[in-house]
């Protein structure tokens, strides 16, 4: 319910006490209107997580005398020690600060959190040579094999979307704490927590998927 505020004054030209008083009482509504508006904005929208996302390329020079896998299986550079070879990658980074809101009386939260993710995708690129031009049939056959690989590395990147909304979300859900020096380690661990359930996650995708085969 609104408040009234009375005021005795005396009438300005065509400017009656009434006048005044409906005014305020106009004046009163609009901020309570706002108020009660600024409770209603989602938290979500005080804390978005950034995102960047860019890819890199390797050449692999066109060879007509091959298949695509036997091609880009002798020219990626993503050979490790363990002897695996990959034809593409992803890489990932999840990074978060956080400011806080201290009370007297209640203790200190979080009170918005800066989420980002950056990741980079590396794929081959099929270029020709003098020697060895892409013939139409190679073409379209690195045309086939490239949807299907970025299509798997894109399951990477959409698993590090999921890890860096549940920081998000997780970070900014955390209780008020008596003092804000508790609240540093609290979320650090809470963020590595994150990351490892994540990065178990892709884990599994790629056994499931044999590294984008299936």
């Amino acid at each position: 319910m609104l408040g009234r505020e009375i005021l005795t004054i005396p009438t300005l030209g065509r400017c009656s006490r009434i006048e005044v008083i409906t005014d305020i009482m106009r004046a009163n509504f609009w901020m309570a209107l706002v108020a009660v508006l600024m409770t209603l904005i989602p938290v979500s929208s005080q804390a978005e997580v950034k995102d960047s996302l860019s890819y890199m390329y390797y050449v692999v020079i066109a060879n007509p005398n091959l298949d695509i896998v036997e091609l880009v299986d002798q020219q990626t550079p993503l050979k490790y020690s363990d002897g695996e070879i990959f034809h593409g990658e992803t890489d990932w980074d999840i990074g978060y600060t956080y400011e806080v809101e201290e009370n007297p009386e209640y203790g200190c939260r979080i009170a918005k959190v800066h989420v980002n993710l950056t990741t980079v995708i590396r794929l081959p690129k099929l270029v020709g040579a003098n020697n060895s031009p892409i013939n139409d049939y190679q073409k379209d056959d690195f045309a086939y094999f490239m949807k299907g690989l970025k299509a798997h590395e894109l399951g990477h990147y959409k698993i590090a979307k999921k890890a860096a909304a549940e920081i998000n979300r997780s970070l900014r859900d955390l209780p008020e704490m008596s003092y804000c020096v508790l609240i540093e380690p609290v979320a650090d661990r809470l963020y590595k927590s994150i990351l490892r359930k994540y990065r178990a996650e892709e884990v599994r995708y790629d056994k499931v998927t044999k590294h984008g085969q299936n």
